[in-house]
């Protein structure tokens, strides 16, 4: 059975608004009707939608970067239905994998007719699955021996065989690679898409073309259910701030798909591609806990240190502590945390009702060694939220865990617009004194209409400030970055927000009171802001669960 999708689903992956599809349902007759509905609003076959979308050429004025004159929504449409970018042109980050561009449409071709056999989730699968096999020597040896065959059927018949030499690490590949027995029509598909992840692999090493799949793969949906992949030049801020060393052990408690642990390993490398970083992570998810075993392998990392669980659920400090700590975990999730007593448990403080952002945080912290370090990716709310929030925020101050904020722009993720930033956190320590703050809100560039990245200068500016912060020198930069003292935090009600702060310029002599005014209302002005992006994020949320 072929794919369905809302007028929602439609819009999304055509490129528009939900308005221009329902008039090309109002003013169109041969648009493709609905089919039985599984509950709510009509759905409409999307091999029927990308037929009828072939018929209409984009206008010159909505073509995006890289489309020429004559693309079609019906291209587009089937581009971003697997996942695969059609703009040929484009390069989320400078220092990203890339892949010729006519290998690429070889690429999306093959998987676009794979997908009228089976869904989209099994395609994403399947081709992760093969350019996991791609990057073992031994079984994409067998492999082509099966392709060279010629014969697709076979190559079906084959690959849970070769799914078996895996089992002792990744039990659940002959899964993903077997097709339901009504796909055998898949098989011309799959032995296209084999020979050309096999070609894609000549031209890319394997770590990369897993990096590059699923960046592209995560510009349309989310790991499922609330983990997001971290986008790359995030991931490169990250990592950046925390710095890994020769020796060091990493962890990340929400590791996703492991894309900031492959950050990691990338750039702790040494020149002969050997790692001196022991890195391991918590999964979810199995979806995510597979992706994260076949993307630490193909880096050529072990993977029995990625296991599955919740490390929130019993809200204890039991188990090992690491130098550094990095995640990007579900914003505003509650996951079942265990409440306790405010200090209890938890040690700053008892859960605000329904998130688990400060829980993530206060776990990040109690992981950490003596000299360790963290940075985990937040939503603005958790900086400027009142209530509990506030008085956890005060506690974490005080305690001198918060060694800076980065504020990022929004934009960043595919999935959400919601503007992130960066806790870079510490174990316990007197006399702390100060936070870092930096507002990197205008370190960003447009890929698309629809998304943006921190650039390469944007990247080298945080990192330049956090280092310089590190040994003592002055950093303050109006509209850029201030270091503030615990009481000038404590008189923002512990706002943490950077905006609130990066106005505000060392004074020299006496303390300028209209100075202390103007950085108030800042401060202030920040908060709502925030919160109105926060509403704004929430009304568009709701507004999707009903077909808006």
């Amino acid at each position: 059975m072929t794919e369905r999708m809302s007028l929602t689903n439609i819009a999304e992956l055509a490129g528009v608004n939900r308005a221009a599809v329902t008039n090309w349902l109002r003013r169109h007759p041969d648009f493709p009707g609905s089919v039985e509905p599984v509950e709510g609003e009509p759905e409409y076959d999307a091999d029927e939608v990308a037929g009828w979308l072939d018929e209409r050429k984009i206008p010159r004025n909505s073509l995006r970067d890289g489309e020429v004159h004559g693309t079609t929504f019906g291209h587009r449409f089937r581009g971003n239905s697997i996942g695969v970018t059609v703009e040929p042109g484009l390069a989320p980050d400078r220092e990203a994998a890339t892949m010729p561009v006519q290998l690429e449409q070889r690429l999306r071709r093959a998987m676009d007719a794979l997908r009228g056999q089976v869904d989209l989730v099994t395609v994403r699968a399947l081709t992760l699955a093969l350019v996991y096999l791609r990057a073992d020597e031994a079984s994409w040896l067998l492999m082509r021996q099966l392709v060279s065959a010629d014969d697709p059927f076979a190559l079906l018949d084959g690959l849970p065989a070769i799914a078996e030499r895996h089992r002792h690490f990744l039990p659940e590949l002959a899964r993903m690679l077997t097709l339901p027995a009504a796909s055998r029509a898949a098989g011309p598909p799959v032995l296209e898409l084999t020979r050309t992840i096999d070609q894609a692999a000549e031209v890319m090493p394997g770590h990369e073309l897993f990096d590059f799949l699923l960046q592209r793969f995560s510009s349309f949906d989310s790991l499922r259910g609330s983990e997001f992949l971290t986008p790359e030049s995030v991931v490169r801020v990250m990592v950046g701030l925390v710095d890994p060393q020769r020796g060091e052990r990493v962890h990340d408690p929400c590791c996703g798909a492991g894309t900031l642990l492959t950050g990691v390993i990338e750039r702790q490398r040494t020149p002969d591609r050997s790692v001196e970083v022991s890195v391991s992570g918590t999964a979810l998810s199995e979806y995510s806990w597979l992706l994260a075993r076949m993307n630490l392998s193909v880096h050529n990392v072990e993977v029995a240190a990625i296991t599955r669980g919740n490390p929130l659920a019993d809200g204890t400090d039991r188990g090992p502590r690491y130098d550094v700590v990095v995640s990007n975990p579900p914003f505003g999730m509650h996951h079942g945390i265990s409440g306790g007593q405010p200090g209890q448990s938890w040690p700053f403080g008892a859960q605000p009702t329904g998130s688990g952002d400060f829980a993530w945080l206060q776990h990040a912290v109690r992981k950490l060694e003596e000299n360790g370090r963290a940075a985990i990716l937040m939503p603005h709310g958790p900086a400027f939220h009142g209530g509990q929030a506030k008085r956890i925020r005060e506690q974490m101050v005080r305690a001198g865990v918060v060694r800076a904020i980065v504020g990022l722009p929004a934009g960043l993720f595919s999935a959400t617009g919601i503007a992130v930033c960066v806790w870079l956190l510490g174990p316990p320590v007197q006399d702390r004194g100060v936070v870092l703050f930096v507002d990197a809100r205008g370190e960003s560039e447009a890929v698309d209409r629809a998304s943006r990245v921190v650039p390469a200068a944007g990247i080298e500016r945080i990192l330049d400030v956090h280092r310089r912060f590190l040994i003592g020198e002055a950093v303050d930069e109006r509209g850029f970055c201030h270091v503030a003292a615990v009481e000038a935090v404590e008189r923002n009600d512990f706002v943490l927000t950077p905006q609130a702060y990066v106005g505000i310029v060392a004074a020299h002599g006496a303390e300028n009171t209209a100075r202390d005014q103007i950085a108030a209302a800042e401060a202030r002005l920040g908060k709502l802001a925030d919160q109105l992006r926060e509403v704004d994020e929430l009304v568009r949320e709701r507004l999707g669960r009903i077909g808006w």
